[in-house]
């Protein structure tokens, strides 16, 4: 096992085939710095796998629920903190990404059930297939998955 800080990754350069980073990258102050870093330690070739909030719809929901982008965390074992929660684009993420010759391959978005009522009792979840066939569909998905690929 490793500890390590997502700005400082104590791993070799070029060691992993595959990075994923599942619903994490809202809450780095220094988006530019961690993609630095999942570029270092990702092979040439490998695939990356980034998971994040829709900058828009979570703006919506912080507005309409007055959380803002400081969210109070806490379990047993800790005391209170503030996470900070930014969403993203997919093509904000695309533009990071590339910086460090990481490029977009596919994106997905999964979680529509706020854009009716209805979904809020009951969200059947092959809808989200259904949307991605929609391009259009995307931004209105709370979730956003990209998949990209470091060049060789």
């Amino acid at each position: 096992m490793a500890i390590g800080d997502r700005e400082h990754l104590p791993f070799k350069k070029d060691i992993f085939q595959n990075l994923v980073c599942a619903l994490a990258f809202d809450h780095f102050e220094n988006c530019g710095r961690a993609a630095m870093e999942f570029s270092i330690v990702l092979k040439s070739g490998g695939m990356c796998m980034v998971s994040f909030f829709n900058g828009r719809i979570l703006t919506e929901l912080q507005r309409r629920y007055g959380f803002g982008d400081k969210v109070p965390f806490k379990t047993e074992e800790i005391k209170p903190v503030s996470v900070l929660e930014v969403g993203h684009l997919a093509g904000e993420i695309a533009d990071i990404f590339s910086k460090y010759n990481i490029n977009l391959e596919e994106v997905k978005g999964c979680c529509y059930w706020h854009i009716s009522p209805l979904f809020e009792v009951f969200y059947p979840f092959q809808l989200d297939s259904v949307f991605n066939l929609l391009k259009g569909m995307l931004s209105y998905a709370e979730v956003h998955a990209v998949l990209m690929k470091k060049k060789g």
